[in-house]
């Protein structure tokens, strides 16, 4: 079986961890091949994500020839029509940007919904999609989360509250700003790994120094944030919209609750009576994840099984 994952770019966010996710699994099955095919250039911004997904399948740039393949997951968000890629079956993944490209998909592609949002939207255009959730590599998590020291210290008893995402406004700084505000009393410091890519980025960041102060501890991006969100007491993901928040599932594999804004996807993660939405007063709960969650991701790899092979 040869796989082919196609996008144009693959930076440094979700998308392109959950297909390196995925690509791993499936690199592990016998007689399967796995390309990554991409168009963008090399810089040293890409240069570590592909190198990255180089460990789980072989990274060739669009360019340099014509290919042939099995199946086609095609993770793009504009791109459909791919002349240099010849397919037996097509899958639609990401599937949040076929609502605007509708007319574009290819008759007899399965279609593949992070959530019942997208599966909602998609169907309401007359598109039928399948749910399955993003696989994860829950023992590589487990393994990573305990590979290093954070470089991070808090007094004993403060609680840390952590966002792993880029430095951004769609993230939902503001947000955390006045969660934290909202929080002046308690022993508490919130934790931030992510990255700035803009000048207008760079205020933001300024912005939660200026008005956090020493509450607010940011560490850039880090290559691993497993032992981070060890670390952590609560994950907090305030962004305004997300695809499929992978940082949430992380969390969860790794027994960590998580503080949701209300995005659209965000029903599709939360758990009851173990995570929190964002408004909720943040009580004191004993109760563990749920141990059906890891049978939960397997089943997920399966049902991306089933629709590979079939």
């Amino acid at each position: 079986m040869k796989i082919i994952f196609y996008s144009p770019a693959f930076y440094t966010g979700g998308m392109e961890n959950a297909v390196y996710n995925l690509a791993g699994l499936l690199s592990k099955e016998p007689d399967t091949e796995i390309l990554i095919v991409y168009e963008q250039a090399r810089t040293e911004k890409t240069e570590k994500m592909l190198n990255k997904l180089n460990t789980v399948g072989k990274v060739v740039a669009s360019f340099e020839k014509k290919f042939e393949c099995d199946v086609l997951i095609n993770c793009s968000r504009k791109e459909f029509d791919l002349p240099f890629i010849k397919t037996k079956r097509t899958i639609h993944w990401f599937s949040s940007c076929l609502v605007r490209n509708q007319n574009r998909i290819q008759i007899g592609s399965k279609i593949i919904s992070q959530s019942r949002w997208h599966q909602e939207e998609l169907h309401k255009i007359g598109i039928n999609s399948h749910i399955i959730g993003n696989p994860l590599n829950v023992k590589q998590i487990k393994k990573k989360a305990d590979e290093e020291r954070v470089s991070f210290q808090v007094p004993e008893g403060c609680r840390v509250y952590l966002i792993v995402a880029r430095i951004s406004g769609e993230k939902g700084f503001q947000r955390a700003i006045e969660f934290m505000q909202l929080r002046k009393t308690e022993n508490s410091k919130l934790v931030i790994i992510g990255e700035v890519t803009s000048d207008y980025n760079e205020s933001i960041r300024q912005g939660i120094i200026r008005l956090l102060g020493n509450r607010a501890i940011l560490l850039g991006e880090k290559d691993n944030p497993y032992p981070y969100i060890k670390k952590a007491d609560f994950i907090c993901c305030f962004s305004d919209h997300e695809i499929y928040g992978l940082v949430s599932e992380e969390a969860h594999i790794l027994g960590k609750r998580v503080i949701f804004n209300h995005y659209e996807t965000a029903r599709d993660q939360f758990i009851e009576g173990f995570d929190y939405w964002i408004e909720e007063p943040i009580v004191e709960r004993k109760n563990e994840i749920p141990k059906k969650y890891e049978e939960q991701n397997e089943t997920r790899y399966q049902e991306w099984k089933k629709v590979i092979w079939a």
